[in-house]
């Protein structure tokens, strides 16, 4: 799963390859479990507003500390 960390944060997209490389603004969240990574996806993508971070002087963000810390 490839989620949006910075504006707009929590937008997600399931990436339909083995390996990527991704940049900044990008988190990749795994599970090796197929089943669960489904879910995690539809979990994120109906909700978004857990995702939402704090606002900078420009742009929305959210920290990798703040991902880890949202319980699921």
């Amino acid at each position: 799963i490839l989620m949006s960390v910075r504006a707009p944060v929590g937008d997600v997209n399931i990436n339909p390859f083995e390996k990527i490389c991704i940049g900044r603004g990008l988190a990749a969240i795994r599970h090796s479990n197929k089943n669960t990574q489904r879910y995690l996806f539809e979990f994120i993508n109906q909700n978004k507003q857990l995702f939402k971070g704090n606002q900078g002087t420009t742009f929305e963000s959210i920290s990798t500390n703040d991902l880890r810390e949202i319980k699921i």
